[in-house]
């Protein structure tokens, strides 16, 4: 018998691949047109379904029908095997032909035609058939579960008609897909409409089906709910926005306590299953929609909450609650396994917003869906009633008797306007709140502060009243209620705090939520709203972020640059703002990707306008999107300013997972498929030597995408396990130990990508791998290399300006009259004696030093008054008399440690300092002053220490002030202005010896304290006033409210913990807890600034507790290499 195979059409669309058809015969083969028709007669086709109790038994009467010389025998046989191997053809191997062996001939061409029926019938539109006479859709499920439905199937048949269940649902995913597939290769320019009909009917397929699937949960049969629950679970993981359906949602809630057929009621046990598998499909349901789009799943149950659905049509409301409130999602463990969308916290936080939350910052946060679901229900529900009376309020009453302008002179939207009652009211309204909400951008536009509670109940009451507006007319007027939307769109985009944002992800849900024809119109408001912040540089895209950040709090000590006022308002805010504004994107993106190519598109815009619109298909948005991610690296490794851990560990979270999509990113991913399939793979994956738009110049784009792409992940992994220590310090990360060790020439091949992509980010890998030599090496070599190319970063000098290039007087040293002015801490380096006063090397210190007011720079007085010893030039005595002339804070700090050196044969340098008239009369008093007494000290030595006190009042009295200003030399602030001004200040005046170790100490207590300030560290550090007055001789402050450890011992027998507890109280007391708390934050302060100085000489005496608890060091005439007793090995002091 002739074969005949099925056309290519047919096989695209059902994936046959061209089997036999040996039931069709004919001089013919089936082409399209036939192919066409076949599938009509599929449609309209019932099931093949035999009545009988007896299936097919009476095989003699059909075989001789068949083959009228089968009853010899050996034919008929023959014909079987032909048509179990056709079968098992058709089933997709899925059942073998040694499997069959019970199946006869004539069952088996039964078998071939049913399969070849269902396959066909699904292979067009989907499996959607219509039911006469009322023309009604409904799966075609219902058709091939039917067979299985047949009693008395021999194990054979019934694995033959499983498989064919199986091939029916096959062929529907594969008509879904390419349906999917034509929409993205197909260019939707002119086709936007044609696109929103696809998108409907594939939408409509996938509801007929999983409604079809839900209910059939419920079957007597095992089996055949097992394979129900087999497809559902396919249907999902192919095709997650079903997840989101509102139909299947319903149905599946709905069904969890439905009522069952009378016909099974009587038998318990069935009853019992039937129920815990529906509450286990739908924990599942609900579950997997909230792992993937938390925000949208969050407005879809509140939506059935505020409807009341699920609840008003079964009697087991209490079951349907109970299964809701076991489902719950958090920023630690989930139900799920792997990475989902809800495990990124910004996502998370939206999901909180969305859900009318408040989250609380911890590392354990719980979101509960039923309770959430249920207060943000009664929200809607409230501002829902509010507009249905005020509407009921104005029909009764027959309208205000007011005059009102029409709505399209004063706003714009049109000519057309009716004057209907319920119209009327909607403009009443619609003109209000247009009104409020624009008086809230008027008022953000000033700088003001929003009513945070009154915008979220105007902006709750409009959304309100548009949904009712939408309710009540079949379609929405857009024409009428536009500028209302784009509003509630804007509004927290101008706004951009974070309360703002909160509501507007609240707002935005229950739109698209509540109206799903909504959600085209709502996310493009939003996606221009979101380029408009790029382009009016607001929150995460602010131009200049100077004056925000740790970085911005340490200029110019330790940071390049002059430190800026910040603005009125916080630029946290506005990213704060912008992150959960992601988050809702994110969503969005999770619940449309597979349902709606247009809001696709909105999107694609939305991330081409944000990586600087590029022009060339996906690969070029892939560049840009790790051109941006490396951008993160181009800095030196910063801390967050912030107290809250549970933060930093959510921006730990959220790199780990931008690491998880990084290493599941195929070089060959679809990107590069869709762009051979339009033939542009050429214009990126072959480019060499070209210009490239994003990574300039290059010889290999696919290894260098390689090779950047291995760069990124080792960033982000030495991101993420720096921001987990950052939070949790003493927990140890087992994933970092057991990564491999890169190799030196991984290092070097990072190194030169890094170079190649961004300088900065090369020079940021020293700082984040400051022991790694090998990585020092190469970005030494590269910066002396590409010199000309580099002027601009100040973090590039130490790897050119060494005293390796000072002695050899290097070329590269040329470049230093051209290069960007680094941070004073980097410009003193290049004084110290190494550099040898290389005209060049001190020319571009002075220039950096001239950069900064004088003010700034007379932190490091003792630096520049030291490096007078080695100016041979005369640069540095150049900066500092004219600095002198500029500032008298400035004149009197660098007089004051002249002072301090003027007996210091070394230097011989005698530096005439100019001075102001005002400072001029004020300064020989107060060095008088002070000099006397000073001296009091060398007139006490000798005094027994009983007679001391009266000694230092009696000297005290023979000094006398001429004139009526008065400073104190540690404190330029601290001016004495005539006699009705006095502020006491305790001061100790030192003889014997040399101050100039307590100021090195301090100013590095100094730096520490500002360290800790800027990252956000709650430790305590009290760097007090010293400053020496001659040789072996200064003023130190006193710290005030202390008292030594000394002292406090002297009244009581016991420990420091007995102390405590009789400054403070007891044990678990408020103050008690307070000043333990204030202790630790000041020990392990000093700890730190120890570990550094490495101070000894650390008695009691030197040990101050303030009235809060805290302790403060003081004296530090041994650091570093100093001891007493003439000690200097460290390694035997390292435990001091």
């Amino acid at each position: 018998m002739p074969s005949k195979f099925v056309s290519t059409s047919l096989n695209s669309v059902g994936s046959i691949s061209a089997i036999a058809l040996q039931a069709v015969v004919g001089p013919y083969m089936w082409n399209s047109q036939w192919a066409v028709a076949v599938q009509r007669i599929a449609q309209g086709t019932p099931p093949l379904v035999v009545s009988s109790v007896k299936w097919l038994e009476d095989e003699l009467e059909l075989n001789a029908l068949h083959n009228p010389g089968s009853r010899q025998g050996s034919g008929n046989e023959k014909a079987a095997v032909v048509q179990r191997a056709a079968l098992s053809a058709a089933l997709g191997g899925r059942v073998e032909v040694a499997a069959m062996g019970t199946i006869s001939g004539v069952k088996a061409t039964y078998l071939l035609a049913v399969a070849f029926l269902e396959i066909i019938r699904f292979s067009c539109n989907g499996g959607i058939v219509s039911t006469a006479p009322s023309n009604k859709s409904r799966s075609a499920f219902s058709c091939v579960f039917e067979y299985l439905l047949t009693p008395n199937l021999v194990p054979a048949v019934f694995q033959c008609l499983t498989a064919i269940v199986y091939r029916a649902f096959e062929t529907a995913v594969a008509w879904l897909e390419e349906l999917i597939d034509m929409e993205l290769i197909e260019s939707p320019g002119d086709r936007v409409s044609d696109i929103g009909q696809e998108a409907d009917v594939r939408e409509s397929v996938l509801s007929a089906h999983a409604c079809f699937l839900i209910k059939n949960m419920s079957q007597k049969d095992e089996h055949v709910r097992d394979i129900t629950v087999n497809l559902l679970t396919q249907l999902k993981e192919r095709f997650s926005t079903v997840l989101w359906n509102s139909s299947c949602l319903d149905l599946l809630l709905i069904s969890v306590h439905n009522e069952l057929p009378s016909n099974h009621v009587n038998d318990p046990a069935w009853v019992a299953t039937i129920r815990s598998l529906y509450q286990k499909i739908a924990r599942e349901w609900i579950t997997n929609a909230l792992s993937y789009a938390p925000c949208t799943t969050q407005g879809l149950s509140t939506g059935k909450s505020l409807q009341g659905k699920c609840f008003a049509r079964t009697q087991h409301a209490s079951d349907v609650v109970s299964l809701l409130s076991e489902i719950r999602i958090s920023s630690g463990k989930n139900d799920w396994t792997g990475i989902r969308t809800a495990n990124i916290p910004a996502v998370i936080d939206s999901a909180t917003a969305a859900s009318g939350a408040k989250k609380e910052v911890s590392e354990g946060f719980i979101l509960e869906v039923l309770s959430t679901a249920v207060v943000s229900a009664t929200v809607k529900c409230n501002h829902a009633g509010e507009i249905a009376g005020m509407r009921r309020l104005y029909n009764s009453i027959g309208g205000f008797q007011m005059g009102i302008s029409p709505l399209s002179s004063a706003f714009g939207f049109g000519p057309q306007q009716t004057n209907t009652e319920k119209e009327s009211f909607n403009m009443v309204l619609l003109m209000k709140f247009v009104h409020l909400l624009q008086q809230f951008v008027g008022t953000a536009e000033k700088g003001l502060l929003v009513d945070k509670s009154l915008f979220r109940e105007t902006c709750s009451q409009a959304t309100a009243l548009l949904l009712s507006h939408m309710d009540s007319d079949s379609k929405l007027n857009l024409e009428g209620f536009a500028q209302l939307l784009r509003l509630l769109c804007w509004c927290p985009a101008y706004i951009s705090t974070p309360d703002a944002m909160e509501t507007g992800i609240f707002i935005w849900t229950w739109l698209v939520s509540a109206a799903p024809s909504l959600g085209s119109l709502v996310l493009a408001e939003l996606v221009d709203a979101w380029l408009w912040t790029i382009d009016t540089k607001r929150g995460l895209f602010a131009s200049d972020m100077r004056f925000a950040g740790p970085a911005a709090k340490l200029r110019p000590h330790l940071v390049p640059g002059e430190p800026e006022m910040p603005p009125e308002k916080d630029p946290v805010e506005g990213l704060i703002a912008h992150r959960l504004w992601l988050g809702f994107f994110i969503d969005r993106f999770e619940v449309v990707r597979h349902d709606s190519i247009e809001q696709l598109l909105l999107l694609g815009r939305m991330l081409q306008g944000t990586m600087k619109k590029c022009k060339l298909g996906l690969q070029l948005l892939e560049d840009r999107v790790y051109r941006a991610a490396l951008g993160w690296f181009a800095y030196a490794p910063d801390w967050y300013e912030t107290n809250s851990k549970s933060f930093a560990l959510s921006e730990a979270q959220s790199i780990s997972i931008f690491v998880h999509y990084l290493l599941n990113d195929r070089l060959d991913g679809s990107a590069d498929s869709s762009l051979k399939a339009r033939g542009r793979e050429s214009e990126l994956s072959n480019m060499a030597d070209l210009c490239h738009p994003v990574w300039g110049m290059m010889n290999n784009y696919t290894l260098g995408r390689e090779k950047r792409k291995q760069l990124l992940l080792m960033l982000c992994q030495h991101e993420a396990d720096r921001l987990e220590v950052w939070a949790q310090p003493i927990n140890l990360k087992e994933s970092t130990s057991s990564r491999s060790k890169i190799s030196s020439d991984k290092w070097i091949e990072h190194v030169r990508t890094a170079f190649a992509v961004d300088p900065r980010i090369a020079l940021s890998l020293t700082a984040r791998f400051p022991t790694n030599s090998t990585v020092t090496a190469e970005v030494t070599q590269l910066v002396q290399t590409h010199i000309l190319e580099i002027r601009t970063i100040p973090e590039a000098l130490p790897f050119f300006v060494t005293p390796k290039a000072v002695e050899e007087n290097s070329v590269l040293l040329q470049q230093l009259p051209h290069w960007a002015s680094c941070s004073i801490t980097q410009a003193l380096e290049f004084l110290t004696p190494p550099y040898k006063g290389h005209l060049r090397v001190m020319a571009y210190v002075l220039r950096v030093l001239e950069s900064y007011p004088p003010e700034r720079v007379t932190f490091f007085m003792p630096q520049l008054v030291q490096a007078l010893r080695y100016d041979e030039g005369k640069l540095v005595e150049g900066y500092l008399l004219g600095a002198a002339r500029r500032s008298n804070i400035f004149a009197h700090i660098l007089i004051w440690h002249l002072q301090g050196e003027s007996c210091d044969q070394e230097s011989g340098k005698e530096v005439a300092v100019p001075k102001s008239n005002s400072f001029q009369a004020m300064l020989p008093a107060s060095l008088d002053f002070f000099d006397k007494v000073t001296s009091i000290s060398g007139v006490l030595f000798p005094l027994p220490k009983e007679e001391r006190r009266a000694g230092i009042r009696r000297e005290l009295e023979k000094i006398s002030v001429e004139g009526d200003d008065l400073y104190l030399p540690t404190a330029p602030n601290k001016i004495r202005r005539g006699s009705n001004d006095v502020k006491p200040q305790a001061c100790i005046f030192k003889v014997g010896d040399d101050c100039r170790q307590d100021v090195l100490a301090l100013q590095v207590i100094a730096l520490l304290r500002d360290i800790f300030d800027a990252v956000g560290i709650n430790l305590y550090l009290f760097p007090y006033g010293v400053l020496p007055t001659g040789p072996e001789r200064g003023i130190i402050e006193v710290v005030p409210n202390t008292r030594s450890r000394n002292q406090m011992g002297e009244t009581t027998d016991g420990g420091l913990y007995e102390i405590f507890q009789q400054d403070y109280g007891p044990v678990g007391s408020s103050s008690f807890e307070a000043a333990r708390e204030m202790f630790m934050i000041s020990s392990a302060g000093y700890a730190v600034a120890s570990l550094l100085l490495q101070p000894k000489d650390r008695h009691n005496g030197n040990l101050l507790f303030d009235n809060q608890g805290r302790l403060v060091h003081i004296d530090f005439g041994f650091i570093l290499e100093t001891s007493p007793g003439e000690i200097c090995d460290l390694k035997v002091r390292s435990s001091s």
